[in-house]
């Protein structure tokens, strides 16, 4: 077991937890006193998900028959007040 301040902690954290990962427990202290401890994660590491590229992405995706600038805003006025803000806004546009 590896005891090392928060300042430290701060410092070192990647270090913390590649140690952590590899089985060693770390706690770490405020002012002398335990406050946390890194352990490794039962049941072993959380897999990945694996992304496709944006290029692979946008290629699957169909053209688009409209300008950018309207879905944009469309999602930007769903909000709290979205529906007002709408009408306001296509009162004007």
């Amino acid at each position: 077991m590896r005891e090392v301040g928060i300042r430290q902690a701060r410092a070192d954290i990647t270090s913390l937890l590649d140690a952590a990962g590899a089985g060693e427990e770390v706690v770490i202290t405020r002012r002398g006193i335990p406050v946390a401890r890194l352990v490794a994660m039962a049941g072993g590491p959380i897999r990945t998900i694996a992304f496709p590229s944006r290029v692979e992405l946008r290629g699957s995706l169909p053209p688009s028959t409209r300008a950018s600038l309207r879905p944009i805003r469309d999602m930007r006025d769903r909000g709290p007040t979205g529906d007002m803000t709408g009408d306001m806004r296509s009162e004007h546009d």
